[in-house]
């Protein structure tokens, strides 16, 4: 705990990835559904799939490979997958915690912010379901039609720090994934890796996070050591 404090310590900015640290977007709507349903809608816009591209699980790779190979339907593919994120939204599942470390951060005075590789319609829709929209200063979420800019791109971390007015050396990054952590060297924020199984905290702590915590309960008490 005491790491974990040293890391809060300071901050004005706490930047939250979407999915994971804050809900299982597809806890109800399994993601590798809503990836085939984003290669149905392309299938009949005439697209084919690699064999790699079309057992993936993961519409955000699916994404990412049409705007490398077909990028004059980027936009329709980010269109359909926005969609279809709007409807797992209604049934995703709020992180154990993440709830309570919005309303700590926001109660202690520092700015809340989403930055995500998912689309902000889907984020804002689901922070107005739970009550916290009022409570998150902002939200980014990927850039529309431009998968390119998806993290570890910082993109969409710089654009958080700059609508906020934060510097990176007062902000701190909350994320699951080393992309998140990517993302965060690479400006030079702090990064705080979230994770449930050894597995996914080895590939965090590789990735070079500050600390891994297992439970987002762990950052309400810091942020509240700090308040």
């Amino acid at each position: 705990m005491t790491r974990l404090i040293e890391v809060v310590s300071g901050t004005k900015a706490l930047l939250l990835d979407f999915d994971g640290p804050v809900c299982s977007v597809f806890a109800g709507y399994a993601a590798d559904l809503v990836a085939e349903d984003l290669r149905n809608s392309l299938r009949r816009e005439g697209v084919t799939f690699p064999p790699d591209i079309a057992a993936s699980r993961d519409p955000l790779q699916v994404l990412r490979w049409v705007g490398d190979t077909h990028p004059g339907i980027t936009q329709l593919a980010d269109d359909v997958l926005t969609a279809v994120e709007r409807r797992a939204v209604a049934t995703a599942e709020p992180t154990v915690g993440s709830s309570e470390v919005i309303l700590t951060a926001a109660r202690t005075g520092r700015q809340v912010a989403i930055v995500s590789n998912n689309s902000q319609a889907a984020i804002t829709d689901y922070l107005e379901h739970h009550q916290l929209a009022s409570h998150v200063r902002i939200v980014i979420g990927r850039a529309h039609a431009q998968p390119a800019l998806m993290k570890p791109h910082s993109h969409s971390v710089a654009r958080a720090l700059d609508k906020l007015g934060v510097s990176a050396s007062a902000s701190v990054l909350v994320g699951d994934s080393p992309t998140d952590i990517e993302a965060a060297r690479m400006i030079h924020v702090r990064a705080v890796g979230y994770a449930k199984d050894p597995a996914r905290a080895r590939g965090l702590c590789e990735a070079q996070a500050d600390i891994v915590i297992n439970t987002m309960r762990s950052l309400v008490t810091a942020l509240e050591a700090m308040a």
